[in-house]
């Protein structure tokens, strides 16, 4: 596998025939032969395209109908047959350069969140807000995260830290946390057996505390108990959403598979800077817009069709790439080039399934890039 170090910031993972009536299927009406002359015909006139009496015409019609809504029942052209979902086997048609390295998940999604016993957790942000761990400017936006507590560990005892640290003692839930003087800035407490932590860039303490006393998860479900402790952000997505999206664009690195887990999977052309295509299971219907706050900064795009964003990858530290992200057919798809963000959703458009001998040729690599000496 191939992969790539990424430093997502150091911090925890805070980070798609009307068949006509046609009369002369019936044959034709001769002017000689009538309803009443039928016996009188001229010789040369075949019986069966003798006209058709006038009492038939009427089941006649009724048959034609029959036929015709029997037909569109049965083919039902109006609908059109879904696509089949894609695998993991995905490819540039005609690639760029040689194929690099790869990175071959397993296809599972029961990793994606990245911390072991993840409970839940949410993100909320106000509309525009981007993915910033090192300024404000990218706007508010809030995320909290529970796991299940250790026991061999403790909390932090704020009365005898060093008093130049700047954490500070907090009560919340009935609890004593401590909010810590970092960016982004953030609350850790335990309470009903879980590990919480709280984090925000553009809030202030008392407006971070407010969210986290207002944070509980509940039989699996991450909610905000008061929504004025929200001010103008709104739900963006589940922390498992995050993790899932911000998981996929770090295949995107060099060194990828010391990070990656299982269900990511990514080939790559060329030395780093390179072409790839990576992709994993749409676990939601979020995707997209947390795919948009991770990059920061995007365009819309469109790629075969479906709603795409595209960004120059500056938010997640690599300004060498333009990356395009969208969904079809049942995965999360980023395409990652170092060309302009135009040429990479041109190359983009040339994704597919690969061949027997094209994936057989990517797991080589990947078994290759597996075991780095």
């Amino acid at each position: 596998m191939r992969g790539a170090s990424h430093d997502f910031d150091d911090a925890e993972p805070v980070l798609i025939d009307l068949i006509d009536a046609d009369p002369s299927v019936f044959g034709r009406a001769h002017a000689a032969a009538t309803a009443e002359h039928a016996d009188e015909a001229p010789a040369d006139v075949p019986a069966e395209r003798r006209a058709m009496p006038a009492w038939l015409l009427p089941g006649v019609g009724a048959l034609v109908s029959a036929l015709v809504v029997a037909v569109l029942v049965v083919t039902q052209p109006w609908h059109h047959r879904a696509a089949a979902p894609y695998s993991e086997q995905l490819v540039f048609d005609k690639p760029p350069a040689a194929l690099e390295a790869a990175v071959i998940g397993a296809d599972s999604i029961a990793d994606t969140n990245g911390v072991g016993h993840t409970t839940g957790g949410a993100f909320y942000a106000e509309p525009g807000a981007m993915f910033q761990l090192t300024e404000t400017s990218g706007g508010r936006w809030a995320a909290f995260i529970a796991n299940v507590a250790d026991p061999s560990s403790t909390s932090p005892d704020v009365t005898t830290a060093d008093p130049n640290s700047g954490d500070t003692p907090v009560t919340l839930h009935g609890v004593t946390g401590v909010l810590h003087n970092s960016t982004p800035m953030q609350i850790d407490w335990t309470v009903g057996g879980l590990d919480y932590r709280a984090v925000a860039m553009g809030l202030s303490s008392d407006e971070l505390l407010r969210f986290a006393a207002a944070a509980s998860v509940q039989t699996g479900v991450a909610s905000i108990d008061d929504p004025a402790a929200l001010g103008a952000m709104k739900p963006l997505g589940s922390w498992d959403t995050y993790y899932h999206v911000a998981r996929l664009l770090a295949s995107l690195r060099p060194n990828a598979f010391l990070d990656v887990g299982t269900g990511t999977d990514s080939v790559s052309y060329g030395p780093f800077p390179s072409w790839s295509v990576a992709s994993t299971v749409a676990t939601s219907d979020d995707e997209l817009a947390m795919l948009r706050f991770v990059l920061g900064k995007t365009t819309p795009a469109t790629v075969h069709g479906n709603a795409a964003v595209t960004s120059d990858g500056t938010t997640f530290r690599m300004p060498q790439l333009a990356v395009v992200g969208w969904t079809e057919r049942g995965r999360l798809i980023l395409v990652a080039g170092p060309e302009s963000a135009e040429k990479t959703i041109a190359r983009a458009g040339t994704v597919r399934e690969a061949t027997l001998a094209e994936w057989a040729a990517v797991k080589q690599v990947a078994a290759t890039n597996a075991s780095p000496t």
